[in-house]
């Protein structure tokens, strides 16, 4: 058996010399997309790139693959493009076919405004289709399977496990898999569609976190017609802010080397206040770090990183990761109501109901900050919130 298994593995490297070469990308979602369409045009000459994704939204994954109607993109359009060197593309290629191309105003206005999120995984499929008809000597297939497993091939490059049929040969593997479907500890993933009737006969509902997923969520159950009390759960009751209603950008900060991460947060909560005073958006301040967030880390302590992790993220995500205008003012309506209610606290015991079963009522314990009691909720589904698929840019 093992000097069949030789054979075969010569025979398959000798192919190989007169073949192009293979590229297998694991995932096909924003990533996964990216990458095809980089390798497209980077070939120097003939080259195969297999995609391996069971969902069939190619390009969308889970951030724009299964949006729904009303949802928005969390960066403006101007900012978005899947091509390296044309920053700014969605905006030209959403003007282009509004046919608004030609028209300056009304192109600005494109670039500054919040596409629905479905409308992105299209542009994406469109420039990956593109760039494989670009490029004749470029073959690109899409196999809908699951990759199970990847292992060194005995004659080179790699070998690709199905869920069905043979394995896949590759002379190289990129990994875009993503975050995949959340499979929590606890009660439902997010993203998983709730049945009608479940939806009808659910009296409370406890979303556990309370960022951009949370949003979504809140506002996608109550969009088809949930009249539970929501109880929405997090550390410290934080949701994310809103852009400001004109994109600031203010030129970026300079940080010197050895920077103190209570100095930045001294100097950022001034600059934060300034810009308000002088009637500047906050957020532009908020946006000067961006470009200097991976150095500003990497200079940080050990003991300041920890700090942050600790207390200041939670405040960072929220001002940093924010939501459109449009759908924080949905927001903060839907919070306003009676029966959805923010409380600040943590989940210390799990309902004891399992994922699959979650239309049965469950026990959830929770400690609210600034409350000596301890709560106790009974929810007929509950949704951790906490971990949000990205792309989000």
């Amino acid at each position: 058996m093992a000097d069949r298994r030789d054979h075969l593995a010569r025979v398959r490297s000798l192919v190989a010399r007169h073949a192009p070469p293979r590229v297998a990308i694991l995932g096909c979602g924003f990533t996964g997309a990216a990458a095809a369409v980089a390798l497209a045009e980077a070939a120097r000459g003939p080259l195969a790139i297999t995609i391996v994704d069971r969902d069939r939204s190619r390009g969308g994954g889970l951030a724009y693959g299964r949006a729904r109607a009303g949802e928005l993109l969390n960066v403006r359009a101007r900012d978005l493009s899947i091509l390296a060197g044309r920053p700014g593309d969605f905006a030209d290629w959403m003007a282009r076919l509004t046919g608004d191309g030609g028209d300056a105003e009304a192109q600005a206005a494109i670039a500054d405004s919040f596409a629905p999120r479905a409308l992105f995984a299209n542009y994406v499929r469109r420039r990956l289709d593109e760039a494989a008809a670009a490029r004749p000597e470029v073959s690109l297939e899409t196999v809908e399977r699951e990759a199970r497993d990847i292992s060194p091939a005995p004659g080179g490059g790699f070998a690709v496990a199905l869920d069905l049929g043979p394995a896949l040969h590759a002379d190289a593997a990129i990994l875009a898999t993503g975050y995949d479907d959340p499979r929590p500890r606890f009660g439902r993933c997010p993203h998983a569609p709730i049945p009608a009737q479940e939806l009808a006969r659910a009296r409370r509902v406890a979303l556990v976190g309370s960022g951009l997923t949370m949003a979504d969520v809140l506002l996608r159950l109550r969009a088809e017609g949930c009249e539970a009390e929501i109880t929405v759960i997090s550390r410290r009751a934080l949701v994310p802010r809103p852009h400001a209603e004109m994109a600031a950008r203010p030129p970026a900060l300079q940080t010197p080397a050895g920077v103190r991460l209570a100095e930045l947060v001294r100097d950022l909560r001034a600059a934060c206040a300034r810009a308000e005073a002088e009637g500047r958006p906050w957020q532009g301040e908020v946006n000067r770090l961006r470009p200097h967030a991976q150095a500003i880390w990497q200079a940080l302590s050990a003991a300041d990183r920890a700090r942050f992790l600790r207390h200041l993220r939670p405040f960072w995500d929220a001002h940093r990761h924010r939501l459109p205008p449009v759908q924080h003012a949905r927001l903060a309506a839907e919070l306003a109501r009676p029966r959805t209610r923010l409380r600040a606290g943590r989940v210390l015991e799990p309902p004891a109901t399992p994922p699959a079963a979650c239309g049965s009522p469950g026990a959830a314990r929770g400690r609210p900050r600034r409350w000596r009691s301890t709560s106790r909720s009974t929810a007929r589904a509950t949704a951790p919130t906490s971990r949000r698929p990205c792309p989000r840019r």
